[in-house]
């Protein structure tokens, strides 16, 4: 068994080192519930670099805008759909063709994003609900932010 010397009232003694090793830290999380909300936190932060660039009303329409220009693009656009096209176009100075493409292409983006997202969190929240050690939890958070830094990367995202 390692030993120590410490000073003990003015003489040196020796004694067993295990009684002088720090206390280990407690756990960052003590439950899988606030690993789980620490988690939701930073995807939070993630997407929301990408959802703070639009206000809210232009974001509760982005589906119906998709299903416009993919209409549009497809030749089955009804009269509103491609007048919504063609006014949101004429905006932002493009044809009805290069803005349902502008869409198409910002809704695939947030869509690749989004479902790259969703099944790093499925797969996260399974294994911390799976653990039974609270001192796993900031690992496996550790791995999933790992996990998510190619795709920050890929769409000029921070982590």
């Amino acid at each position: 068994m390692p030993t120590v010397n410490v000073m003990r009232n003015g003489e040196v003694v020796e004694v067993d080192a295990a009684a002088y090793a720090p206390e280990p830290r407690p756990p960052e999380y003590a439950t899988a519930e606030e690993a789980r909300l620490a988690m939701v936190g930073w995807i939070d932060s993630l997407t929301a670099q990408v959802m703070d660039q639009y206000p809210k009303a232009v974001q509760a329409r982005w589906e119906i805008e998709e299903a416009a220009a993919r209409a549009v693009k497809a030749g089955t656009a009804t009269t509103a759909q491609t007048e919504l096209v063609t006014r949101e176009g004429s905006a932002k100075s493009r044809t009805p063709v290069e803005h349902a493409d502008a869409i198409i292409a910002n809704a695939d983006r947030f869509r690749a994003i989004a479902d790259q997202i969703n099944t790093l969190f499925l797969a996260t929240d399974a294994a911390l609900q799976a653990a039974t050690d609270p001192y796993q939890y900031e690992v496996i958070l550790d791995g999933a932010i790992a996990q998510a830094q190619p795709l920050a990367q890929a769409y000029n995202l921070s982590l």
